[in-house]
């Protein structure tokens, strides 16, 4: 059963090996700093959050657009895609 307040919006906890299995399934080229990083080194610091620097070039740019669209919650507004996620 889902936690109340995640139910109330709609958002999903950190999920950090979903995050790193999506973007490796999309072929993203990236580097995973902050807090998570620092904790994936063994350093005992808690986040709720992912600091991801994806490589620049448009190919990579491509994949991670769309890797975040499968893992990032609407904004409020509606949905806006990026210039890198169209089909």
């Amino acid at each position: 059963m889902r936690d109340v307040s995640e139910r109330a919006s709609g958002i999903r906890a950190l999920d950090p090996e979903r995050l790193i299995a999506v973007l490796a399934a999309n072929h993203v080229r990236y580097v995973l700093i902050g807090a998570l990083g620092a904790r994936m080194q063994g350093f005992p610091r808690l986040t709720a959050d992912a600091d991801i620097t994806p490589a620049r070039d448009d190919e990579n740019l491509k994949h991670h657009a769309v890797s975040a669209a499968r893992v990032l919650p609407l904004p409020v507004n509606g949905p806006r895609r990026s210039r890198f996620a169209q089909r």
